[in-house]
């Protein structure tokens, strides 16, 4: 069992990625490489930035403030598949009732070919699979859980979802830190961290 994931970064109480209000964990590695990416720094396997986290710490961090949900990003969380895995069902274990929506860049096949579709079907309530196609994206406020058209939404039968913001787009601001998180518009990817000052 895979006790530690590589991550970027934790938001906490974010309402633009996923229902309702949820706590996010970023995990750090992608070698998928999909161009017009807003998380390139969550690229390289190891960063500046990332750290290792205990599972079992990470999933307690992931479940305070009373949130709807937990989202796991990336990054590409199936490349730490494993370890992905153990903390959705710690997660799950610690409060069965917490909605969990994972977001993948491989596709619905892919995962499955992987021998991965099966565990997370049963145990995921919102799956997005697909690359990111900057060609094909959506405009907010219509994108809802996709960034682009041509990824697939699935969600666990019996699962009702709660409403989802207008607005797609956010800023964390801390000392010495900003962090925009959502589904950002075709002009802000045009951005660089550099131009936008973070």
């Amino acid at each position: 069992m895979v006790d530690t994931l590589e991550v970027y970064s934790i938001t906490k109480n974010t309402e633009v990625n996923g229902p309702g209000t949820r706590n996010m964990v970023h995990v750090q590695g992608c070698t998928l490489g999909c161009v017009g990416c807003f998380n390139t720094a969550t690229w390289p396997t190891k960063s500046k930035k990332s750290y290792t986290v205990d599972i079992a710490d990470l999933a307690e961090q992931l479940l305070v403030d009373n949130i709807d949900g937990v989202t796991i990003s990336g990054g590409e969380p199936l490349q730490q598949a494993e370890a992905t895995i153990h903390l959705i069902r710690l997660i799950l274990t610690r409060e069965p009732d917490t909605s969990v929506l994972l977001y993948t860049g491989y596709s619905k096949a892919e995962v499955s070919d992987a021998g991965y579709l099966e565990v997370l079907t049963d145990l995921v309530d919102i799956i997005v699979f697909g690359r990111f196609e900057k060609d094909k994206i959506i405009p907010q406020p219509h994108n809802q859980l996709r960034g682009s058209l041509n990824q697939e939404v699935y969600i666990r039968p019996g699962v009702t979802l709660l409403p989802t913001r207008s607005t797609n787009l956010e800023f964390h601001i801390e000392p010495g830190k900003v962090e925009i998180t959502g589904f950002p518009s075709k002009d802000l990817i045009r951005l660089t961290r550099k131009e936008l000052g973070v």
